[in-house]
């Protein structure tokens, strides 16, 4: 089969109109020819694809990759909700602390206002440095 030079007869207007629709929404600017041979390419890289996997022991050891990966997901999934239904115990625990200790501060008639304008939000220095170094590991610094 001689490909150097192919002509395409019989467009149906559907596939004119899809194929003018992405020629505008990728912004291509070259040529017709160019198109369809981009076009062309990534139907073929898709195939391709599709025929990849043609040995069983290949496809078994990529289901089994597959498998391992959603178990990884599931896993971090998993201490993501812990860790935000700890995140929601820790919040209440802080409100129901935040309350106690202005019961005794009104109690003892200890002026709070300032905390109550949000004026001291600032992490004691332990607290502070602490969270200096966990951002550093973070980061990997």
């Amino acid at each position: 089969m001689q490909l150097d030079y192919i002509t395409i007869n019989g467009l149906d207007e559907a596939t004119k109109e899809r194929m003018e629709a992405d020629i505008a929404s990728s912004g291509y600017k070259g040529s017709k020819s160019g198109y369809c041979v981009l076009l062309i390419n990534e139907a073929l890289g898709y195939r391709e694809k599709l025929r990849g996997i043609t040995d069983r022991a290949e496809a078994e050891k990529l289901f089994d990759t597959i498998k391992e990966e959603g178990k990884a997901i599931q896993a971090l999934g998993d201490r993501q909700c812990r860790a935000g239904i700890e995140t929601e115990i820790n919040r209440d625990l802080l409100a129901q602390t935040y309350q106690l200790l202005v019961m005794i501060a009104d109690f003892w008639n200890i002026d709070h206002s300032e905390v109550d304008k949000g004026e001291m939000t600032r992490l004691p220095k332990n607290l502070f440095d602490k969270e200096g170094r966990l951002l550093d590991a973070y980061d990997g610094k």
